[in-house]
């Protein structure tokens, strides 16, 4: 089984803070894993149920903790099932999300900026 690709696991947890705002903390993991099409029969399951299936993703089952996004090439996916297998692994089924572009946070300062009026 090759598990050569790497995905990126999204965390996410809310919070208060000290003047009782609401504050959302997205933290994420690197894990390998196996990518594969989903089966036909998978695929037409879910779309009765509005789900627009996309991939079978394989990864270790010691690495996953329920997350409900991840990402894999810049996309975010949605786990909408899982198969936890008897191999230590487990199956996560995903799809698209809309609005999907994962856009990683600026590592350096830019020069410019831009304000809210475009100047």
């Amino acid at each position: 089984m090759d598990m050569s690709t790497v995905i990126t696991l999204v965390n996410e947890t809310t919070s208060q803070d000290s003047i009782g705002q609401v504050v959302t903390t997205r933290t994420t993991s690197d894990i390998f894993a196996q990518i594969r099409s989903v089966s036909g029969n998978e695929w037409s399951n879910a779309g009765l149920n509005g789900i627009r299936a996309s991939y079978q993703i394989t990864v270790y089952a010691d690495e996953y903790t329920g997350q409900q996004e991840l990402i894999l090439d810049g996309v975010s996916y949605e786990v909408y099932r899982t198969y936890e297998r008897r191999d230590g692994k487990i199956e996560l089924y995903v799809e698209k999300r809309t609005g999907s572009a994962y856009v990683a946070p600026p590592t350096t300062a830019t020069s410019e900026e831009v304000t809210s009026d475009g100047t």
